[in-house]
């Protein structure tokens, strides 16, 4: 009876294994696939997204047009808050790099508008943790090319205000893992290049670092989203629209040559 009861045991136990290991081969083949998928579609649609018509404005004023462009952090910037005195052009795509930003840029057809803000970069920082032997040419490469997309937005507009890259909220324990230690520095690096690239008279610097972050560099409590540590809430927002409601009033648009 004792041999019987054992032999009943091992084979639950080997069903138990086996019904462990197929689960477990199921949500590896399906984040394979998913895998897969993403690979392709990045080659596919090397800009990150499927090109489609957008609506271009969601505002009814008549005074001067401003452009957004960037990644995640200028898609869900506050725009309707500026649709008083703004006609907003909206050309902002979550997830994308400034290289994509600035395929973007000399790919899609040229709209003129007095204004063009630009939040772009943390997209090319953030995976650096798990692309050690590609650090140096990301970064080098990031630095290039916020230059090029100032060159490109000042063939479209008739001021540019470049923004410093938001600081990122403390790293949760699920993304260190591909995450740099050095991250913030390297954030400290592209936002001196961007300062070092305004001339004050088409060139702006809106200093979205230095208004969102804490005392210790990182993203100021008051405006850490929830969901994401590397995005801003409303309030955050509200105070970027501050600022830049003083940039679009203190620098006036020249007419294009």
């Amino acid at each position: 009876m004792a041999s019987s009861h054992r032999l009943k045991l091992a084979y639950g136990l080997a069903f138990l294994i086996l019904l462990l290991s197929l689960a477990t081969n199921i949500v590896l083949g399906k984040a394979l696939y998913e895998a897969f998928a993403k690979i392709q579609f990045g080659r596919i649609f090397p800009l990150g997204y499927i090109p489609e018509d957008r609506p271009l404005s969601n505002s009814s004023a008549h005074g001067p047009s401003i452009s957004f462009w960037g990644d995640s952090r200028a898609l869900l910037w506050d725009k309707s808050a500026l649709t008083d005195i703004l006609t907003v052009h909206d050309y902002t795509h979550g997830g994308i790099t400034s290289s994509q930003l600035l395929l973007q840029l000399r790919t899609q057809p040229t709209v003129r508008t007095d204004y063009a803000v630009v939040q772009i970069g943390i997209n090319d920082l953030h995976p650096l943790g798990a692309l050690g032997p590609y650090n140096e040419e990301i970064r080098d490469q990031l630095k290039n090319n916020v230059l090029s997309v100032r060159d490109a937005l000042l063939e479209r507009s008739k001021v540019i205000v470049l923004t410093t890259l938001f600081p990122p909220g403390h790293v949760p324990l699920s993304r260190r893992l591909a995450w740099d230690p050095a991250t913030l520095q390297y954030v400290h690096e592209v936002n001196e290049v961007l300062n070092q690239t305004t001339d004050g008279r088409r060139v702006v610097l809106l200093d979205a670092y230095t208004l969102l972050s804490g005392a210790d560099s990182y993203l100021a409590d008051q405006f850490i989203d929830s969901d994401f540590f590397l995005h801003v809430n409303r309030e955050a927002y509200s105070r970027l629209n501050a600022r830049l409601r003083q940039i679009v009033l203190e620098y006036q648009p020249l007419p294009h040559n």
